[in-house]
């Protein structure tokens, strides 16, 4: 445990300072003819976590945050082993936390560069393109295929919020599995109460035995 402390410890002072710096960056011009081929979620590859065969009564849809911070791809490349790895490690310290409270299931998704935080909307466009379809795929695919009416959780961090919060916020009451929605998980990205009055199918948790609503917090550094 303590190990595992460590870990995820090291791995937010490594984020954080990366965020610090991720503007000065020196990244090759974006082309999406670069790009790597989209994972195929009815592969077992395409996934980080997926039980063979589910004994908790509950599941948890985890995406990992940024771990892809070199100064040479754009977005991640999901069959290198590296990056498995990379993924593989928020789950050993981030995910673990529903070890043996949930079912866990985490994809692989062609994440971007921490440098195109850096990017305008515009310039950013094609990355946001290929993470947020990736990890919608894997979300339809669970809830078709794997979740098998079971309620369950989003969770996420970072990168993967900032998804998971725009999947919410353009898909949400169209899914069908609505009701079965435990609490999502979203931490390190924002809801604003624009968001909230724009798309009121997303709602904020205010009480510890409610469900079906979203659980965030963000820090951000005050500019001085």
């Amino acid at each position: 445990m303590k190990y595992r402390h460590l870990l995820f410890v090291l791995s937010l002072i490594t984020f954080f300072g990366i965020i610090f710096v991720f503007p000065c960056i020196a990244m090759p011009p974006l082309n999406p003819e670069t790009f790597p081929d989209a994972p195929d979620y009815a592969l077992p590859e395409a996934w980080l976590a997926k039980p063979t065969a589910p004994m908790a009564p509950v599941d948890v849809f985890f995406v990992y945050p940024t771990v892809l911070f070199n100064e040479t791809d754009w977005v991640m490349d999901p069959a290198r082993p590296d990056m498995r790895a990379a993924a593989q490690a928020t789950i050993d310290t981030q995910a673990v936390v529903f070890k043996g409270q949930a079912n866990i299931y985490a994809p692989m998704y062609r994440q971007m560069n921490i440098a195109g935080l850096g990017l305008s909307d515009e310039d950013a466009a094609p990355l946001q393109a290929v993470v947020h379809d990736d990890v919608w795929r894997a979300l339809t695919h669970y809830l078709k295929y794997e979740n098998k009416g079971r309620p369950f959780f989003l969770a996420a961090h970072s990168q993967g919020s900032m998804i998971l919060t725009d999947l919410m916020l353009e898909h949400w009451g169209s899914t069908g599995a609505e009701k079965q929605l435990i609490a999502a998980f979203l931490l390190g990205w924002s809801l604003t109460p624009a968001d909230l009055a724009a798309y009121p199918a997303v709602r904020m948790c205010d009480r510890s035995d409610q469900t079906g609503c979203v659980i965030s917090y963000n820090t951000i550094l005050k500019v001085i």
